[in-house]
């Protein structure tokens, strides 16, 4: 009978415990999850983007919470697109900061990103050449 008491004691408790609302350990936004869905669905509006995750890091920061892996990086990527490099510097870092262990692939992303950008710069210096190159024989066949 004892026994039978102490198990329906120990149920008791698992219930009770098993309905407390969990801490949850990133801040949960629909300002995030907005701006992530309008970039996957390639919105052209880069700045209401950028102002949705301004959004988030504030309420973030006003409840005291942490942002969720990731959210920095995406603010870069918004920052990238906009060819705004300082930014995008600003938020990898601070993601690599924020989440220690996402350093080596973030360096990886700002490698990828400052090669592809070198790949780019020399592809519009050859366009500019040749653009060059056909008007100066346009001219000389005039």
């Amino acid at each position: 009978m004892q026994t039978l008491s102490k198990l329906l004691v120990l149920l008791a408790i698992v219930a009770i415990s098993g309905c407390a609302t969990p801490k949850t350990l990133f801040c949960q936004s629909p300002e995030y999850e907005l701006a992530v869905y309008m970039y996957l669905k390639e919105d052209p509006n880069l700045d209401e983007q950028i102002d949705l995750m301004n959004a988030y890091f504030e309420e973030a920061e006003s409840n005291n919470q942490r942002v969720a892996p990731g959210a920095y990086a995406h603010m870069a990527m918004l920052y990238a697109a906009k060819g705004e490099d300082i930014s995008v510097k600003k938020y990898l870092d601070l993601e690599k900061s924020a989440f220690p262990e996402s350093a080596h692939y973030i360096d990886y992303l700002a490698n990828l990103g400052k090669s592809r950008s070198a790949k780019n710069e020399g592809t519009s210096n050859e366009a500019t050449s040749n653009t060059t190159y056909k008007n100066t024989q346009s001219s000389q066949e005039k």
